[in-house]
Formats: C-alpha cells, sequence, structure tokens
C-alpha cells in the first residue's frame, strides 16, 4: 500500500525510495463519475478559470516515473513529466490528465505573473467549459489517483484570464 502524505509536505522534497507496488485499480467501485469537491466561491466573479488536481512537482514527476514507467531508459529522448502522465493515465484509465500552472492558494491575482509565486498540478478538470467539466474520472479512477498523490484533489486559479484560456490548447 503506497504511503499517504498530508497536502501541506513539499513534494520538491518528496522521494520515493524505494519502487513500491501502485495501489490496485478498484473496479468493485460503480462505474459512475467521480464527484469533485465544492467550486469555489467565486467562480462565477473571478477571472480566471479553476483547474482541479494535485500541486507537484518535476522533481516528483520525475521520481515517479523512473519508478513506475516500463521503460525508463526513454527518459534520455522524452519529457519525463510526460513519462509520469502516461503511467498515471494507463494506471488510472483516465486518459485527460495534463499538468497545468496555477496560482497558489490564497495569493491576490497578481498584475505582473513574472514576479508571481506560481505552482505545477496534475490536472484532471477545468471550469472552463461544460465538456471539460463533467468530462470525470470513474469513482474508482478518481480514488485511485487520490491515493497516488495522497489526497483528493483541489481547485487552483489558472495563471491566464479566463480570455487567454485557449492558449493552453485544452478543448
Amino acid at each position: 500500500m503506497m504511503e499517504v502524505l498530508p497536502v501541506e509536505c513539499c513534494m520538491d522534497n518528496l522521494k520515493i525510495e524505494e519502487k513500491q507496488e501502485l495501489p490496485p485499480l478498484d473496479i468493485s467501485i460503480p462505474s459512475v463519475r467521480a464527484r469533485y469537491p465544492r467550486l469555489p466561491d467565486d467562480l462565477k466573479t473571478c477571472n480566471r478559470h479553476y483547474v482541479l488536481g494535485w500541486i507537484t512537482s518535476d522533481a516528483w514527476m520525475t521520481d515517479f516515473a523512473m519508478k513506475y514507467h516500463s521503460n525508463p531508459e526513454w527518459a534520455y529522448n522524452l519529457s519525463t513529466v510526460n513519462m509520469a502522465l502516461d503511467v498515471l493515465e494507463l494506471k488510472s484509465g483516465f486518459r485527460h490528465l495534463t499538468t497545468m500552472t496555477v496560482l497558489p492558494e490564497g495569493i491576490p491575482i497578481p498584475e505582473n505573473l513574472d514576479d508571481a509565486p506560481l505552482e505545477q498540478v496534475v490536472a484532471l478538470s477545468f471550469t472552463a467549459s461544460r465538456y471539460l467539466f463533467w468530462r470525470r474520472p470513474t469513482r474508482a479512477q478518481y480514488k485511485w489517483l487520490s491515493a497516488v498523490f495522497g489526497s483528493e484533489p483541489k481547485w487552483y486559479r489558472d495563471v491566464a484570464p479566463k480570455e487567454h484560456w485557449d492558449q493552453h490548447g485544452i478543448y
């Protein structure tokens, strides 16, 4: 069983010391859409779309890819972040994960992003459209992903204003 880590832990310092078995996907959970955490109260007034996901780092993604990808030697030719996403999508069966840059919780929206603290998340849902919001994993897939990351996902504000959403290329 994978160790459950508190959300407050610093992902940059997290290392997967040895290759542990990933938790099995429990297919006994009915295949209905997952229930997401409550949407933020300022959803309609905020000039950013929200992204549902888990805070991560390139270091964690690289470590995860090297431990669980079937061909870790590919890391010399491919992005280890993409390799980690491949493993997460393959093992969970949910093929719509991506990484996104988001604003940290609790900070005001900065006028200049060059000076803003930013975080990386593995994202599974977005408020940018009904399609992206309702394209959900099953409860079993959601539970599996939450077990891998050690917590339920949270809503984060996109780094870009709503009118620039199309620059992400996520439709």
